[in-house]
Parts: C-alpha cells; sequence; structure tokens
C-alpha cells in the first residue's frame, strides 16, 4: 500500500511539473507572440520563427539531457531545469532587442529538455519501476491539462498585467516552484544500474511511445499558420 501511495505521489507531483512546464515554456508564447512582436517592433511571424529556431535548439540537446539522466538521475536533472527555465524566463522578459529575446527563446527550449515528457519518463522509469508504463500513462492524462489551464490562464493575465515582462516575471516564479516537487526524490543507484543493464532501456521506450500529434514542432508550425 505505502509502496502504491509512493508511486501515486511521484505522478502527480510530476504532473504538476509537466503542467508547469508546458505551460510557461511552450503554450503561453502562442498567446504572448502578438503582444511581444509589438513591444519589439518586428512581425509576429519574426517571433514564431524564434520560437522554431529555439525549439530545433531544444531537440538538438535533447540526447544528452537524456544521458545525463541516466547518470546523475533524472529528478536531480529536473530540478536544475527548472531553475535553468526560471532564468530563461527572466531574460525573455527583460529582453529589449530582437537578439536578446532570441537568445532568451534558446535558452527556454534548452531548459525544456530537461523538465518536459522526456526526462519526466526517464524520473518515472527510476523511481516507479515496473509500473511506469502505467505511471506514464497517467503522467500523460494529468499533463494534458496544461493547455487547458494556462492558455485562458495566460489570456487573462494578458489583460490584466502591463506587459509580457511582468508575465514572464511571474511564470519564473511559478517555474522556480516547479524543482521543489522532485527535488526531494531520487532514484537508487540500484535502480539506475538495472536501467542501464536493458539491452533497450525503458527510458527509450517510453519515448518512442509519445504519439505524432504531441511534436511540439508540428503544434508551433499550425499556430504559426493560424
Amino acid at each position: 500500500m505505502a509502496h502504491t501511495q509512493s508511486n501515486a505521489g511521484a505522478i502527480w507531483a510530476l504532473g504538476a511539473t509537466q503542467i508547469i512546464g508546458y505551460g510557461t515554456l511552450y503554450h503561453s508564447f502562442s498567446i504572448l507572440a502578438p503582444s511581444i512582436a509589438a513591444d519589439l517592433g518586428v512581425a509576429v511571424e519574426w517571433v514564431y520563427g524564434c520560437i522554431s529556431l529555439a525549439l530545433l535548439a531544444g531537440g538538438l540537446v535533447s540526447p544528452w539531457a537524456g544521458g545525463l539522466a541516466d547518470r546523475i538521475g533524472a529528478g536531480r536533472v529536473m530540478s536544475l531545469g527548472s531553475v535553468g527555465a526560471a532564468s530563461a524566463l527572466l531574460i525573455c522578459g527583460l529582453a529589449q532587442s530582437t537578439i536578446a529575446f532570441l537568445g532568451g527563446m534558446i535558452l527556454v527550449e534548452l531548459a525544456s529538455a530537461f523538465v518536459l515528457y522526456a526526462t519526466a519518463f526517464a524520473f518515472l522509469a527510476q523511481t516507479t519501476g515496473a509500473n511506469a508504463q502505467r505511471s506514464i500513462t497517467y503522467l500523460t492524462l494529468i499533463a494534458g491539462f496544461a493547455l487547458t489551464i494556462f492558455w485562458p490562464l495566460t489570456s487573462w493575465l494578458l489583460g490584466a498585467m502591463t506587459g509580457t515582462r511582468s508575465i514572464c516575471s511571474l511564470q519564473r516564479s511559478i517555474s522556480l516552484s516547479a524543482c521543489h516537487s522532485t527535488s526531494g526524490c531520487r532514484a537508487s543507484p540500484a535502480s539506475r544500474r538495472r536501467d542501464r543493464q536493458r539491452p533497450w532501456p525503458l527510458r527509450r521506450r517510453c519515448a518512442s511511445t509519445m504519439p505524432a500529434w504531441s511534436s511540439r514542432s508540428s503544434c508551433w508550425a499550425f499556430r504559426s499558420r493560424a
């Protein structure tokens, strides 16, 4: 019973981090893009172009992030990634030029490689063992509420707060809170050794089960055309 409760706690804590992560590092920018473009004095397509380049950078660093999760534990990687994401959001909020915003967005997506699904799945593989596949299914269902929560929330904040800089500052604080959800959870060295000894590590198997429609690049392409 205690083991089951521990698994449930890990899933709910991780679900909260995924809702916060996808909400602040991904979904909110589709709402903020027109305001960001107006603040910087550029076309909104330029903002979406920055986001696309940032997504590419995040994809390139993902394999290294996965290897780091294997070596030091996914929980620790996600905690560090949350701090990095908060710093990147601060840079975006303070950006006064297009180059500074592009640099901030690249840092945002680099940080996302350490806190979103791929690393979260590795976290569950390391902490829930044989129950990882079922846990990942539950996590995916919980994290699916990120868009439902953050789309209207960001729209409301955009009307209630003065500019995107204030919103980015608030998101930075929310991202910092996410690191506490996983900072206390660690996979044991024995479980990480067992995972590395598998001919096809569970972490990779979990990542391969992500549906094609969840590709962040395709979502951004769709939104930029809308």
